[in-house]
This record gives structure tokens, sequence and C-alpha cells, in this order.
């Protein structure tokens, strides 16, 4: 396991475990620690940077449980 995975890894084990309670949001996590939410990701980021200015912070939508699949373009 790499550096960068082993800052994603309770990252994403938040966003297994709680991702569910916030669809439709953006969260902002830093080592499986949740720093903001929101339905703007801009306002997520600031208020996230607010927090921890000097980090480089995990951001992701936690999509709702019905919503299709999304393959990219």
């Amino acid at each position: 396991m790499t550096n960068e995975e082993d800052c994603r890894s309770p990252n994403l084990e938040w966003l297994r475990a709680n991702g569910a309670n916030y669809p439709g949001q953006w969260v902002a996590l830093d080592g499986g620690e949740l720093l903001a939410s929101g339905p703007v990701f801009e306002d997520v980021a600031i208020r996230a940077k607010r927090m921890r200015p000097s980090k480089q912070l995990f951001i992701a939508r936690c999509e709702p449980a019905d919503a299709e699949p999304f393959a990219g373009w």
C-alpha cells in the first residue's frame, strides 16, 4: 500500500459507512473525519480549507441510493 492509499483508506471507509446519510451532498474528509458537507462543492471546499488550511483534502459527492450509475463520457 502506498502513502497515498494510506491517506485515502480512512476516507473511503468513512464514505462506505456514512455516505448514504449525505445523499446528493459533497463531503470533505481528512483521515476519516468529516470536515464539511453541503450541496455546493465550492462552499464545502472553502469551509474545509478553513479548518485544515495546509492539508490536501478528500472531497467526494455522495450519490443517493436510487441514483443511476454514472459511467463517464
